[in-house]
């Protein structure tokens, strides 16, 4: 998909709502959305960012590849995000901060267009707003090695091969309960979660 067209397409529609998308590729059942959004009173607040930016005149988006380490999100792929601090006055600074300290991307050289709606991640307690953000040129990337292991663009088209969707097993939770979710094989990467549900969301936004 051409940047130029994307970017016309994205400002229109961005901020559209579409919880059967997120349901699609939820990991878990649920009814509907408050019962999602009430499952925690108290959540940890969070935000991620959709960063799609031109790569030779395509529009592609980055996601990241965590290390590996003892928590609940060991090893995923993610969009650049992170919980709130204290100091950020709003989710919006904490996308964008967590933007630049993941992957090095300067804020002041995108243009958060808006949020799309809020997922809520019950291993981890995370309520996650997902900004989207647009960047007329490629990233100038500089890796974060601690939280980081490696960055992946994605250009935007994929998400509408249907054959990248799938279901497959993982291990969730502090007992390793394994579960089937369903999740986007991107270049042999396991995309499930919170990240396909923001991810098709998107997707039936742009369709």
């Amino acid at each position: 998909m051409e940047y130029h067209i994307f970017e016309k397409t994205l400002l229109s529609k961005i901020g559209d709502n579409n919880f059967e998308a997120q349901k699609n590729m939820a990991p878990f059942t649920v009814k509907d959305r408050n019962q999602m959004l009430g499952a925690n009173p108290n959540p940890r607040l969070s935000a991620v960012m959709i960063l799609v930016f031109n790569k030779e005149d395509k529009a592609h988006f980055s996601l990241i590849e965590r290390p590996k380490y003892d928590g609940v999100h060991s090893g995923q792929i993610a969009l650049p995000g992170g919980s709130k601090d204290d100091e950020d006055y709003d989710l919006e600074q904490t996308a964008l901060r967590e933007l630049e300290e993941e992957i090095g991307v300067n804020p002041l050289e995108v243009n958060v267009i808006g949020k799309i709606s809020e997922v809520y991640i019950p291993p981890s307690k995370f309520l996650v707003t997902p900004y989207v953000a647009l960047l007329n040129n490629y990233p100038n990337y500089v890796k974060d090695d601690f939280e980081v292991e490696q960055i992946i663009d994605v250009p935007i088209s994929l998400l509408f091969d249907d054959s990248i969707v799938k279901n497959g097993n993982v291990n969730v939770g502090a007992n390793n309960l394994k579960m089937k979710v369903p999740y986007f094989d991107i270049y042999g990467h396991m995309v499930w979660g919170a990240t396909a549900i923001i991810l098709n969301e998107f997707k039936a936004i742009m369709k």
